[in-house]
């Protein structure tokens, strides 16, 4: 099985509010945010393969065709953001800020270890990955369904039978958030 589309690229994208503002902590915002990235997915078809929302950034992986205005899309999500962040905030004048990398995971293992660095931001927002709403683990391992990403696409890379690929997707993230935390701590 190929692991990965031809003409498509992989992006980690950070949107975040100005300093010393923390709206995304509202899950109005959130919620309303992630409705809006999901319509705006469908419309110009691109694949987010994890997402983890903190108190003021909100942090993507994400595969979008060659052949697509990428900055388009990166802006399209930045300005779906700030008017989240106005509709529940009317004297909310800042602007969000996009930054973006573009990623080249040379095999399915780089992708989840990639996976597993956005979800690690949940941990500056709950004790354990797996207890925060707002970030694709969930998704992975059918605990809650947000629709923004589709898990089975990278699970079925890691493993055909599907136990053993939520195996290895439950302890590469175990592996990767929490000892290097419990180190970085020390």
């Amino acid at each position: 099985m190929k692991w990965t589309e031809e003409n498509k690229e992989f992006h980690y994208l950070v949107l975040r509010e100005g300093e010393n503002t923390s709206l995304l902590a509202d899950e109005r915002v959130k919620k309303r945010f992630l409705n809006t990235i999901r319509l705006i997915q469908q419309e110009l078809s691109f694949q987010i393969y994890s997402f983890c929302m903190t108190n003021n950034r909100a942090y993507f992986l994400m595969q979008i065709s060659k052949d697509s205005k990428a900055e388009f899309v990166f802006n399209l999500m930045a300005q779906a953001l700030e008017q989240s962040c106005c509709s529940f905030y009317s004297g909310w004048c800042g602007e969000i800020q996009v930054s973006r990398q573009r990623m080249e995971p040379e095999n399915e293992e780089m992708l989840l270890e990639q996976c597993v660095m956005v979800h690690r931001h949940a941990l500056e927002c709950a004790a354990r990955v797996e207890d925060y709403w707002w970030c694709s683990y969930n998704d992975y391992i059918n605990k809650y369904y947000t629709g923004l990403v589709r898990p089975e696409k990278l699970l079925q890379q890691l493993d055909e039978n599907a136990r053993k690929s939520m195996q290895k997707f439950i302890l590469c993230h175990r592996k990767l958030c929490y000892t290097k935390v419990s180190k970085a701590k020390m």
